[in-house]
């Protein structure tokens, strides 16, 4: 009869107990209940889930659908009204909103992958995308590209961050099959200043014609930034052999640089050229029609890589210094022969360059300025005169202006 007593005492208290449990979980749901009600914004979706959020506007109605709020898009389930994040395929496209539910614009890693949203938020796909002057790729899943890619049937190049590149392997294939159809010896150098991707046909020595004025420029300026010249008195025989490619202007120079004597002159200039890594270039007597002639028995020797070194140090601002580095580019554009490399290009487009011929002979190579990117072209021939250089010019050219204009 006690044990029975103590047990209803204690089967009080639990009920007493769960009955308040029970009391204080309806006060919480009635509370919750009204205080959802009077809230506005993102809100919890219910008591019991956190993983939901809702909108209620200032009128206390809940939105559905897309909505835009505080600048900001959102979607919420058109049943449910639960916020969205994520992917959301829709007829007009596919979107993504982020873990605070915002739609997403331009260019985002989602899951390490690349993808493109426009303006409106809308992915893109299967499509050419420029973004900041650079063109990308993303394909049917809106995935951006990268490495080798077949697109409607046409090989791309993408580099490992997307950026499509030139293709300089089907670009050499190319000129070879131009070369091809030149008699005697030709030979190509190109460099993309931008990926520094190159390629050389046929590596050989020539005769250099004008072309190995650019090595008694250089050569001329490092007497003038050593003080051992002044630039007021070379500057007018510079203008004139680069500019117009007078010889006697060279002769002078050279003179200048021997103290006189045009040997020692071109000396100073071929050990110019060695300091700079161009070992297969060489100046060994003057240039004709054109006063001061001189000889030691030798000709005169370039390579269309020693060419193509000298305008890239040139190019990034390494002969010299960066100031004269700027003067010889700027000598170099206002080279009055349009008949080779520029010849190719379209009307306005900035190179820099030196040309030089005789005879069947005809050299070219220059700094070609483009919209897309810069590069290095030179183009050597024995027989053929200017017809190589405007050609692979040409070719080039409209391959880079093609590849890029998507």
């Amino acid at each position: 009869m006690h044990l029975m007593a103590n047990l209803n005492k204690s089967t009080k208290k639990l009920i007493l107990f769960a009955g308040l449990v029970i009391c204080l979980f309806f006060f919480l749901c009635i509370f919750f209940i009204f205080d959802q009600t009077q809230k506005t914004g993102f809100i919890q979706a219910s008591l019991f889930d956190s993983s939901h959020m809702i909108y209620i506007d200032k009128n206390h109605e809940q939105l559905y659908g897309p909505q835009k709020i505080d600048n900001d898009f959102y979607y919420f389930d058109e049943d449910t009204g639960y916020m969205h994040t994520g992917f959301l395929e829709t007829e007009n496209g596919t979107y993504y909103y982020d873990e605070n539910g915002k739609m997403i614009t331009g260019l985002q890693t989602i899951d390490s992958d690349q993808y493109y949203f426009d303006e409106n938020g809308c992915m893109k796909v299967s499509t050419f995308q420029t973004i900041e002057s650079d063109i990308y790729y993303f394909d049917e899943t809106g995935k951006m590209v990268t490495g080798d890619a077949t697109i409607n049937g046409v090989t791309y190049v993408f580099d490992e961050n997307g950026k499509l590149q030139l293709d300089i392997s089907s670009l050499q294939t190319q000129i070879q099959s131009i070369l091809n159809t030149y008699p005697g010896n030709n030979a190509v150098y190109f460099k993309d200043l931008d990926t520094d991707d190159s390629f050389l046909i046929h590596d050989l020595d020539m005769y250099p014609c004008s072309i190995i004025k650019i090595f008694v420029m250089g050569a001329v300026y490092e007497q003038i930034d050593q003080g051992h010249l002044s630039l007021d008195e070379c500057l007018p025989y510079l203008e004139a052999m680069i500019i117009d490619s007078d010889n006697t202007s060279y002769n002078i120079l050279l003179q200048k640089l021997g103290n006189g004597d045009g040997a020692a002159g071109a000396h100073k200039v071929n050990s110019f050229c060695e300091k700079l890594g161009l070992t297969r270039t060489e100046i060994h007597h003057g240039l004709v029609p054109g006063d001061g002639y001189f000889s030691d028995g030798k000709n005169n020797t370039t390579c269309p890589e020693d060419v193509a070194k000298f305008l890239e140090l040139l190019y990034r601002s390494d002969v010299v210094s960066k100031a004269y580095s700027k003067e010889m580019l700027e000598l170099l554009k206002r080279c009055a022969d349009d008949t080779g490399i520029v010849a190719g290009l379209a009307e306005g487009t900035e190179c820099a360059h030196k040309s030089g011929w005789a005879d069947a002979y005809y050299l070219d190579g220059g700094i070609i300025y483009t919209e897309y990117k810069d590069y290095i072209l030179v183009v050597f021939s024995d027989s053929s005169y200017q017809k190589p250089a405007q050609e692979i010019s040409q070719y080039v050219f409209s391959t880079i202006q093609s590849l890029y204009t998507k």
